[in-house]
């Protein structure tokens, strides 16, 4: 799927966002665990040095964070009472009344 480019290469990057679509947080765990997987086989070659951390995190992470831009489902009318996500409140449940 990437034969030119580190995985998660764009192609890899949008089945595994829609793979993931309703959990985003099953995500970040996933790219978590293949971003350690890439630093433990990373470091055991011989390149002189360690792995560059932060460029496996910017590689493995970050693009997650801006799937969270593109809806989910189709959009919805912003409830002008709800809050910044544009759901509504929590019902309070049943008000009592004043005897």
């Amino acid at each position: 799927m990437c034969p030119d480019l580190d995985w998660p290469c764009p192609p890899a990057r949008l089945l595994l966002a829609v793979e993931y679509r309703r959990n985003l947080a099953g995500l970040a765990v996933y790219m978590g665990q293949q971003l350690a997987a890439a630093l433990e086989d990373l470091g055991r070659l011989d390149t002189g040095g360690p792995p560059d951390g932060n460029a496996l995190y910017e590689r493995f992470m970050t693009w997650i964070a801006r799937k969270r831009e593109v809806p989910l489902d189709r959009p919805r009318a912003v409830d002008p009472g709800a809050g910044r996500c544009g759901c509504a409140p929590p019902d309070p449940g049943p008000s009592r009344q004043p005897s």
